[in-house]
């Protein structure tokens, strides 16, 4: 497992398919081809991450070329600043 450290957030993407909504937002149809959600699996313990309120499963739209890419176990996940973060479901 990968803990981040300060104000990151691991994030497992979560890819949009032909689906038109995720986790209720709904999606532009000229932006499906983009992927800008997430699933939160780990955060570090920055005070922007305690700031945010952030917890493990939570759903967050963030910046598309904001992070670091990674796969881990066959899974495409990104690293990001908490400032690259835009929303979360609620």
């Amino acid at each position: 497992m990968i803990q981040p450290l300060n104000n990151y957030v691991l994030v497992k993407l979560l890819e949009l398919e032909s689906k038109s909504s995720i986790a209720g937002f709904e999606i532009i149809e000229k932006e499906k081809k983009k992927t800008f959600f997430g699933e939160v699996i780990a955060f570090g313990d920055g005070e922007a991450t305690a700031k945010y309120n952030l917890k493990k499963g939570d759903t967050i739209i963030f910046q598309k070329y904001g992070g670091e890419d990674y796969e881990i176990d066959g899974i495409k996940h990104k690293i990001l600043g908490t400032l690259n973060i835009l929303a979360k479901y609620v």
